[in-house]
């Protein structure tokens, strides 16, 4: 095997561990409710960290629900009972 498609191969190897770890962690967010949304059956949690004043939390919470929206099943945990308002 040339080192170049050995190259290929290992960056291909690590780009889907990078999806599969993702994937768990986008899985085990929701598991765990992590914006309280099936609990509460609202958005009232989330809502709140994205108003907050604080522009550092703000913009974690962001990525956080671009990350869970990254798969089928974060879009569905984030549109619970088919309200899009977070999305």
């Amino acid at each position: 095997m040339h080192f170049k498609s050995l190259q290929n191969v290992i960056w291909n190897l690590i780009f889907y561990k990078i999806i599969l770890v993702r994937k768990n962690l986008v899985y085990e967010l929701i598991r765990n409710d992590i914006f309280n949304i099936e609990a509460s059956d609202k958005f009232d949690f989330i809502n709140d960290l994205l108003n907050s004043n604080h522009a550092a939390l703000k913009h974690a919470v962001t990525s956080l629900v671009s990350v869970i929206s990254s798969t089928l099943k974060g879009v569905e945990y984030l549109i619970h009972n088919n309200n899009p308002s977070i999305m």
